[in-house]
Parts: C-alpha cells; sequence; structure tokens
C-alpha cells in the first residue's frame, strides 16, 4: 500500500470537506489525526493529533467510525466557533 492509499483507505481514513479536513483513526495507538483536505487533496504535511473536536465534528467521527472519542482522549468543545485543536 502506497502512502495516498494509506491516507484514502475508508475502513481508517473519513473526509470531512465542510471543515476541509481528513481524519484518520489508529485503532492500535487510540489516536486520531487530522489532515488538511482541500480539494480532494491531502496535506499530510498537516498531521496534527486530534484532541478537542467541534460538536459536529465530534459526532460526525465518532459515527463514522462507531467508536467513542473520548477512548481516543478526544473531547467535545462547547465553543461554536472551534473547528479543533491539534496537539
Amino acid at each position: 500500500m502506497n502512502e495516498l492509499e494509506f491516507y484514502e483507505d475508508k475502513d481508517i481514513s473519513m473526509p470531512y470537506s465542510k471543515f476541509d479536513m481528513l481524519v484518520r483513526i489508529d485503532r492500535e495507538n487510540l489516536d486520531i489525526y487530522a489532515y488538511d483536505y482541500i480539494d480532494e487533496l491531502i496535506d499530510i504535511n498537516s498531521e496534527g493529533i486530534l484532541r478537542e473536536a467541534h460538536p459536529e465534528l465530534f459526532r460526525a467521527i465518532e459515527s463514522y467510525f462507531d467508536i467513542s472519542l473520548k477512548e481516543y482522549g478526544v473531547t467535545l468543545h462547547t465553543q461554536e466557533d472551534l473547528v479543533l485543536e491539534i496537539a
């Protein structure tokens, strides 16, 4: 599997164009990664670990991957203007 296929694998990657991001899950290490995703292009150099998420994004990730984000160390952020915070 090449690098691009790794990031486009639908079992571990979720594009979320509303926030111009791609979310990738690492089930082994219990991490959620976020990347810039604009015009269907992934900027792999923008990788960050998701620690807080906007309510809409939080629900979308949990639903898509069928997980509890709290188990991955991601908290729900209550301010509507915050999209994500990366570590």
